[in-house]
């Protein structure tokens, strides 16, 4: 076959076309950019792989709901996908002025190199012009791996802020100044993640309208992040963990571009470590009970092997906190644990 149709009439213009947009029609497949893994099994599953490389992402929540702990966490997740002598560098430009590196490093994070050189570019901006600037020029070195920005809520044009030439301006919103600006970043930034890979998380409030009439949660900033974003997450309220020190993140995937939507209602529950990340010592139990092939019955913790209830340790004490704690003193367990979860879904999907 010769042409890109193999058509005489089709490929006649396609060739006078290229030489006009720059060859832009080829006979070569488009294939996607990849996922980068979420660090849950579940929320992977649900998204056809991970968060889509090269794409916008946009997560939405209600106040508390964990929206920068899992932007952070989709962060580190990145930086352990790619190999040891990647040189990618990742962005997060912090509108609200709520993150640190230390905060960052608790995530499991590295924000520098040996050499002490910075492996994540923390940049506090003021406003949305700024915003703009670092998120269209970074990654047009193409070495900007994830750029996260927190949030859509807290933007802000530079003529509504405080300045000696501008003081008419103060305490002035401008009707719809920041969502126009967002359009004219979201149509340039489209185009500069499919062509750099770069992946953009933007964090956005849920807020809520003063009406009576169809669903009242709103977000910030207009619908160019949400018209142009290939998936977006919503977080709901945190349910109340049981185990200390934690909470349980509940996720619902209200758009995605890469497979079949999973259902705008159903939960995806994640048991969150505050401050440091997935807990995956509780999602490999969790994801166990919710594939039957673990149980708590009769004071025993009980795996399936073969068909078989297996206790898995005489040892353990009875109920199902013990046996989140016997499993984080015992890796090897959930290990075995995790492989029974890995055989069972590959069976499924095969």
């Amino acid at each position: 076959m010769s042409g890109v149709t193999g058509v005489p009439e089709i490929d006649a213009i396609i060739r006078r076309t290229n030489k006009v947009v720059g060859d832009l029609i080829r006979v070569d497949e488009i294939k996607g950019k990849g996922f980068i893994p979420t660090g849950s099994p579940a929320l992977d599953i649900a998204l056809h792989g991970g968060i889509a490389r090269g794409r916008i992402v946009e997560i939405v929540g209600e106040p508390g709901a964990g929206k920068t702990s899992a932007a952070l966490q989709f962060l580190a997740q990145a930086q352990q996908a790619r190999p040891p002598e990647s040189d990618l560098v990742d962005v997060v430009v912090d509108i609200e002025k709520t993150i640190h590196d230390e905060f960052i490093r608790g995530f499991g994070v590295q924000t520098h190199w040996p050499d002490g050189r910075r492996r994540v570019l923390l940049v506090p901006a003021f406003n949305i012009e700024q915003a703009m600037v670092l998120c269209k020029e970074l990654p047009q070195s193409g070495k900007i791996d994830l750029c996260i920005l927190d949030s859509i809520g807290g933007l802000q044009k530079a003529s509504e802020q405080t300045t000696d030439e501008n003081l008419k301006d103060v305490g002035r919103s401008q009707m719809g100044g920041v969502s126009k600006l967002l359009h004219e970043l979201m149509r340039e930034i489209v185009q500069t993640a499919y062509k750099t890979g770069t992946t953009y998380i933007f964090l956005n409030h849920q807020t809520f309208k003063l009406t009576n009439f169809g669903d009242p949660r709103t977000t910030p900033g207009g619908e160019a992040v949400k018209f142009f974003s290939s998936q977006r997450l919503r977080l709901l309220t945190p349910a109340v963990s049981k185990l200390p020190g934690t909470f349980t993140m509940r996720i619902q995937i209200i758009k995605d571009k890469m497979g079949v939507p999973w259902g705008a209602k159903e939960e995806i529950p994640i048991n969150f470590i505050y401050g440091k990340g997935i807990d995956s010592v509780a999602e490999t139990i969790e994801n166990a009970v919710t594939l039957e092939l673990l149980r708590h019955s009769a004071g025993k913790s009980k795996i399936l092997v073969d068909g078989e209830w297996q206790v898995i340790s005489e040892d353990m004490d009875s109920g199902k906190e013990a046996c989140f704690t016997y499993c984080r003193e015992h890796p090897e367990v959930i290990r075995r644990i995790s492989r029974l979860i890995d055989q069972t879904l590959s069976g499924k999907h095969t």
